[in-house]
């Protein structure tokens, strides 16, 4: 976790706990937190995967593909690196082999260097400003010499799980040791499952007959697991489920 990320939490959480309130009051306020956590992180997944940002600046292909591999909250601090390339001119370029160095300046700020230097072939990147290695992804620095070479794509190289979509799918882990408290680890599955049920809900809903079919498997899915807690509880019927309306012919006047 970053430094940045450190303190985010810590504006959160000075907002419900004071040092003058009592213990029973501090865990209420701490439960709270944690809701608006909870909440706001799927808010965040929510946006991430049904909204699509307007791609003002003219390299359109990265940020497209910015869009599909970054969150929400991560993309906005890609689009403003894309954005700020735009004000960065070339000092020097050098190819040796398969090794390109480049050197950099800013508009209005020709005292001020960054030496950028990448891999043809493994296409790996390395600044000066290290804002990679510090917050996860490409700097503008970066991204200027991706359009000066006519690199259309952003490499994997470039690509830090923790900032994408994905992350939760590839970091998740729903089997976890008897020692781990399942309070504690039931909110973040939770909010993983959830994720996963919104996609699953915005294709489903679209076709009856896929709505038909993941409804029965979801009422399935929950009497299994009800089974499973309760064997001797009584399987409910699908019959009384609620379903598109039938629809009938009118009897004439």
């Amino acid at each position: 976790m970053t430094t940045s990320q450190c303190e985010g939490i810590h504006s959160l959480i000075k907002n419900y706990i004071s040092k003058t309130c009592y213990l029973l009051e501090l865990i209420h306020n701490f439960n709270e937190v944690l809701t608006q956590y909870r909440t706001n992180e799927l808010l965040s997944d929510f946006k991430s995967l049904f909204t699509t940002p307007v791609l003002p600046t003219c390299l359109q292909d990265i940020e497209k593909q910015a869009t599909d591999i970054f969150a929400r909250s991560m993309f906005k601090e890609v689009w403003c690196e894309i954005e700020e390339a735009g004000k960065l001119n070339v000092v020097t370029h050098s190819v040796s082999n398969n090794e390109v160095k480049v050197r950099i300046n800013k508009y209005r700020q020709p005292g001020r260097e960054y030496k950028v230097q990448y891999d043809k072939i493994t296409k790996k990147f390395a600044c000066d400003c290290r804002l990679f290695e510090s917050r996860g992804i490409p700097c503008c620095h970066i991204f200027y010499i991706m359009r000066h070479d006519h690199i259309d794509i952003i490499p994997d190289t470039l690509v830090c799980t923790r900032r994408t979509k994905n992350a939760k799918k590839d970091y998740v882990c729903s089997v976890t040791s008897a020692e781990i408290d399942s309070e504690n680890i039931a909110g973040i599955r939770y909010d993983a499952l959830a994720t996963l049920c919104f996609t699953l809900c915005e294709s489903a809903s679209k076709n009856r007959d896929d709505f038909m079919e993941i409804r029965d498997d979801i009422f399935g899915l929950i009497q299994k697991l009800k089974k499973r807690r309760d064997p001797d509880s009584k399987v409910l019927s699908n019959a009384c489920m609620v379903g598109d309306p039938t629809v009938v012919k009118t009897k004439g006047a």
